[in-house]
């Protein structure tokens, strides 16, 4: 019975292990200097926090506008608690 468990919990790691590896595989991308040069150009994909080294923080992005956002609402929120959820 121990050895089952054992061999299942081995099985398990192996196969979390391979996924995460292939997870990441996936989404690993050529980063060159022409990519690094248009970084944040579409919005998709921000370089730094502020979006470039410029860090200008503004997004190129068009689904919110002055037209749309008083429409804008909570979607969700989650609130942590006393002493910021410790």
């Amino acid at each position: 019975m121990a050895k089952r468990n054992i061999a299942t919990l081995l099985l398990s790691a192996a196969a979390l292990i391979l996924s995460s590896w292939g997870a990441v595989a996936l989404q690993t991308r050529r980063v060159d200097d022409k990519s690094l040069k248009n970084a944040g150009k579409a919005g998709e994909e921000w370089l730094t926090v502020g979006m470039n080294y410029a860090e200008q923080r503004y997004s190129p992005l068009k689904a919110i506008n002055a037209a749309n956002v008083g429409r804008l609402v909570l979607a969700w929120s989650y609130e942590l608690g006393d002493g910021g959820g410790q």
